[in-house]
């Protein structure tokens, strides 16, 4: 059979002809498991290219070829895009093909390219269209091979599939709108991709914008000018990428390519907005890339290393110009649980700080002077973990952006960061040694989730943008007045996060109640309203509520997989994989490659910090992806596991890219001033794209190297492979810090994300001398330290991947007496919190000097690992303060 058949309107007819056996008319009759996966039938005037789930039809009609699309119901196809409009229409468009050719007829891939020749202007253009026995949907590639550029008179291309009615039951567009309205970025810049239902009838596309070269500042600016949505119009509704606005009116020549796939198939009963977001993640998770290319140290010429970068920006944040230490004293109060403290650590300098500036890299900062033996900044990141008490505000009873020992406090809380600030004091407790344990830091943290439920209470979980922290009550926006009053509802997914560390240290199950309320409140009933001087919105579809900052989407995701395994409800499994799919809304999906710049540099893996930006940032870039290695390793049948491979993969690379040490010279020359080498460890704050604006100009953001040094822990401090295209994520990310920096317990996944198969030595460090067992699957071997530090060899397929844990000899002990020692500390900091709480309510000479004395030696002894002993002293305390408050004051809670 010739398998490049090819017809022509102006060629001689001829007898139909097709490319299989299996002709469509039969295929109805076929039982669904007995369709073949891709049936195409080639006639003079009739292509047809069918799944078991979808078909496309292109009739010829007056010399040239129109689409209609079906959709397989039961045994009958259903229409589904049948206006048969041009798939791109404009004046300098409305393409419609006058030939046709099959250019693949394998078993798995089937591949018919249409053409035709534009007039006026004259170029001539291609539309190939592929289906593959491996995918369920069709793709298409149309390029325009222009000769000239053209010169746009109003917004086009539009590139849509157009239904033959105005009203649909129900649509879902790119990205949740952004809070800005037309004051800022409309509309979500992310997950290319949009979906619409109707009559049982669904359908998606997604839009891969990596080879739209074409769209250019001058012209089409991608996401500043278009959207992929559903709009109706004159009687027809289209799917597909539509104009919002138009920046320029320039289209460049040379290939102008658009590339998009279908995805269409019968619904019973209408989604809800979280159920097609889920469809369409599912459906176009297998599209994302896996890889990306890696820079070279342009100052060293070496290659890129995440443990370079961070040691460097370790040292440089370490320089004087970079931290300044201050005479700050401090007491804990109102009772002296913990030492009085002289001096401060704080970045970037004496009169400039706060919270994050100060505390952003703090957690990773101890985790790797501990596991590098660095005395010098362990010391260094103690004392600001020390600090952190400070930032306890008792007025406002909570964790706050300043002090006030010293005075360094304003009058106002955003939600996300102020969530931020004590899940951050948290972390940093908890990467702290035995010997270094500070109960005031946890035990800060207890008592300030009496603040944190006064918020949620105050204002029905649809917390606020902005906030007065003493009144617990909205406050009006405070970049941009006159949006009013901003809600983030997606911090509910943090504030139970918060919920639920607290009832980890006290296993109060009142906070694992207002924890469950807090997600089921998001998730099930929650509706507002905005109203300001810029838009009037109703809110009711949980898919459809405004992310204002990604921290909440990616919290929630652990805060609803935990309250799965408490409750065994499996709805809250679903909520903890909608969260995930509401972060991953804020990737891009594609690699930018509009212009010179752009191509030196690689975004996709990276994170928009919020719906209404257009940039990525390192701060929530680190915040997304390590909850996205918290998923891997507790969420073991995530049904996206692979997207959060290729996505980790990505970040291990492409943020590199964040950091002037990687830059090449189209870059470096968008900076003017041309930055010295210091600073070029730290991360460039908005990413360079074709939308953004001072991207990779101007200075470094030092209180973001966190990106640096979290992606060392990532990537490289504990294992690394001999091939540097394999990926060795550890998975303890979010906890489990003592176990794995003490080589008690370890987890890892190895991935392949090439085309190629690879063999490999899978390198383990920083191993303590020790026999050790490595668990993959259900197979365990057992190997010296020695050996794990060689190397184990390893072979994984193209895309595949394996999960290791590595465990010491002695695990089960060592186990137990960890999980004492975590036991003991938390039952420490709940004493701290009732003691200070009961001295604040009743006057310090509530708490009698024999508790403060127990206190102290329990304390001692914590910090020396008698933690049994610790814990009794400790609970003693708890026990004495119960019974003597007031009945319902402090309620049992161990």
């Amino acid at each position: 059979m010739n398998l490049c058949f090819g017809y022509e309107p102006n060629r001689p007819r001829m007898k139909a002809f097709f490319l299989t056996t299996l002709l469509l008319g039969p295929l109805a009759m076929l039982h669904a498991g007995e369709v073949s996966k891709v049936t195409p039938v080639a006639e003079p005037a009739r292509v047809e290219l069918a799944t078991e789930q979808q078909k496309l039809v292109f009739t010829q009609t007056n010399g040239v070829f129109t689409l209609s699309t079906f959709v397989r119901d039961d045994q009958e196809w259903r229409a589904m895009f049948d206006a048969g409009q041009p798939l791109l229409e404009g004046p300098l468009f409305n393409l419609l093909p006058s030939r046709y050719a099959v250019l693949e007829d394998a078993h798995d891939r089937k591949t018919v390219e249409f053409g035709g020749k534009h007039r006026q202007p004259d170029y001539d253009w291609t539309m190939r269209v592929e289906t593959t026995a491996d995918s369920p949907l069709f793709r298409f590639v149309i390029t325009c091979h222009l000769t000239a550029p053209l010169m746009l008179e109003k917004p086009q291309p539009v590139v849509a599939l157009w239904m033959q009615q105005s009203n649909i039951a129900f649509h879902l567009d790119q990205g949740p709108d952004s809070i800005y309205g037309s004051a800022g970025i409309p509309h979500g810049y992310g997950f290319p991709a949009a979906y619409l239902w109707d009559d049982r009838r669904e359908a998606a596309v997604f839009f891969n914008m990596t080879p739209m070269r074409w769209m250019q500042p001058d012209g089409v600016a991608r996401f500043h000018d278009v959207r992929i949505m559903t709009r109706s119009e004159s009687g027809r509704t289209g799917l597909g990428m539509h104009f919002k606005k138009l920046s320029g009116r320039r289209l460049p020549a040379g290939e102008m390519t658009v590339e998009f796939f279908l995805h269409q198939a019968v619904r019973a009963t209408k989604p809800s907005g979280m159920e097609a977001l889920d469809t369409m993640m599912r459906t176009f998770a297998p599209l994302h890339p896996a890889d990306s290319v890696f820079p070279r140290n342009q100052l060293t010429g070496g290659a890129a290393s995440w443990d370079q970068v961070a040691r460097q920006a370790m040292a440089d944040l370490s320089t004087p110009s970079n931290m300044a230490e201050i005479s700050a004293p401090w007491h804990d109060e109102p009772l002296p649980l913990v030492p009085a403290q002289e001096k401060m650590q704080v970045h970037p300098s004496a009169r400039s700080w706060d919270f994050s500036t100060v505390n952003n890299h703090l957690t990773p900062w101890l985790l790797l002077a501990r596991v590098h033996g660095d005395a010098e900044a362990l010391q260094v990141g103690l004392q600001k973990a020390d600090a952190l008490p400070r930032f306890y505000d008792p007025r406002a009873r909570l964790i706050r952006h300043g002090t006030r020992q010293p005075a360094h406090v304003g009058d106002l809380e955003m939600s996300w960061q102020n969530f931020f600030f004590h899940e951050e004091a948290l972390r940093a407790a908890s990467a702290t040694g035995t010997g270094d344990f500070n109960p005031a830091i946890a035990g800060r943290f207890l008592m300030a989730t009496a603040g944190l439920r006064d918020l949620a209470k105050n204002t029905g979980d649809v917390f606020p943008q902005w906030f007065d922290p003493y009144a617990k009550q909205a406050a009006v926006q405070n970049d941009m007045k006159q949006l009013g009053l901003i809600r983030e509802p997606w911090q509910a997914g943090a504030y139970a996060h918060l919920m639920l560390q607290a009832f980890d240290i006290t296993a109060g199950k009142d906070y694992l109640t207002e924890a469950q309320r807090a997600v089921e409140t998001l998730m099930e009933r929650m509706e507002f309203r905005v109203q300001n001087q810029i838009y009037d919105r109703e809110y009711k579809d949980v898919a459809e509520f405004p992310i204002t900052e990604l921290f909440g989407n990616a919290y929630g995701i652990a805060a609803a997989q935990r309250l799965f395994e408490s409750t065994r409800n499996p709805k809250f499994l679903r909520y903890s994989r909608d969260f995930m799919n509401t972060l991953l809304r804020l990737t891009f999906w594609y690699e930018d490659e509009t212009t010179p710049v752009s191509r030196e540099l690689r975004n996709a893996g990276l994170f928009y910090p919020h719906g209404g930006a257009h940039v990525a940032c390192p701060w929530e870039n680190s915040e997304a992806h390590l909850m996205i290695v918290w998923t891997l390793k507790h969420d073991l049948e995530h049904p996206l596991t692979d997207l959060l491979l290729k996505l980790s993969n990505l970040n291990r690379i492409n943020s590199f890219y964040f950091f002037p040490a990687f830059w090449t010279e189209p870059v470096l020359a968008l900076d003017e001033k041309k930055r010295p080498a210091l600073g070029s460890y730290f991360p460039v704050e908005p990413f360079y794209s074709l939308e953004g604006t001072g991207g990779h100009r101007g200075g470094t953001a030092a209180y973001m190297a966190g990106l640096a040094l979290w992606n060392d822990w990532l990537y490289e401090a504990l294992a690394e492979a001999s091939d540097r295209e394999i990926m060795v994520l550890n998975l303890d990310a979010r906890e489990d810090y003592e176990s794995a920096l003490s080589g008690i317990e370890r987890h890892f996944i190895a991935y392949n994300p090439t085309a190629t198969e690879r063999t490999f030595r899978l390198m383990f460090k920083h191993i303590p001398d020790a026999d050790h067992s490595v668990t993959s699957g259900s197979g365990e071997t057992n190997h010296p330290a020695a050996e794990l530090r060689q190397g184990l060899l390893l072979t994984l397929k193209p895309g595949d991947h394996k999960r290791l844990t590595v465990r010491c000899s002695d695990y089960l002990e060592r186990r137990r007496q960890l999980q004492q020692q975590r036991t003991a500390q938390s039952t420490l900091a709940h004493a701290y919190q009732l003691m200070q709480e009961g001295a604040v309510a009743r006057g310090t000479a509530a708490i009698t000097p024999q508790e403060i004395a127990t206190f102290t030696e329990a304390l001692a002894t914590a910090r020396v690992g008698h933690n049994a002993d610790a814990e009794a002293k400790a609970k003693g305390i708890i026990l004495s303060l119960q019974n003597s408050k007031p009945s319902g004051r402090i309620e049992t809670q161990r």
